[in-house]
């Protein structure tokens, strides 16, 4: 268990002393308390730190305040650029006007963009948008997949889709 004692030396008008008193005080739940909350944010950090998608907080005026070491890997910023930009600046300008935070965190659905990467290429995002409150103030969390390689996929088949079709058709003439 954890105490906290606090005292003090009592003298008298010669400077000797005469007495003192101690205050000892149980903290056993107030350090409990705090070996929680420490472990909780330690927990939450390495989620947040280790996390297979780019995880980005937003305030309500579209700044960037956080984001996690992926979100570097998605657009190749780094985190001091990342914390200078917003969500919007990776998105190319015709798909901007349809991108509504508050309806979208609303609804609970995802949603599917093309963004920039610093490099100037193109990927596909998959992203999903919460309403997250810290201190009273609204802010909006962002988890966003790269679904790049899984897109040239899907249209990989689709080609291949295609191309199996008209060779079946073409077998199917000579046949007939």
């Amino acid at each position: 268990f954890y105490i906290e004692c606090n005292g003090e030396i009592v003298k008298n008008d010669n400077n000797e002393i005469t007495g003192a008193f101690l205050i000892v005080r149980d903290i056993t739940e107030r350090k409990i308390t705090e070996e929680a909350l420490i472990e909780s944010e330690a927990r939450f950090r390495g989620l947040f730190d280790n996390a297979k998608d780019a995880i980005i907080i937003q305030n309500i005026n579209n700044q960037i305040i956080d984001a996690n070491p992926y979100s570097t890997e998605v657009f190749g910023y780094n985190y001091d650029e990342l914390l200078k930009t917003n969500f919007f600046n990776f998105i190319p300008k015709h798909h901007k006007t349809n991108i509504n935070f508050e309806e979208i965190a609303e609804s609970g659905e995802m949603f599917e963009t093309p963004a920039i990467h610093k490099n100037k290429n193109e990927i596909n995002i998959q992203v999903s948008v919460s309403k997250v409150f810290f201190s009273d103030k609204q802010f909006y969390l962002l988890i966003i997949r790269d679904i790049t390689l899984q897109k040239r996929n899907e249209l990989n088949i689709k080609h291949s889709a295609e191309k199996l079709k008209i060779s079946n058709e073409t077998k199917n003439k000579m046949f007939s």
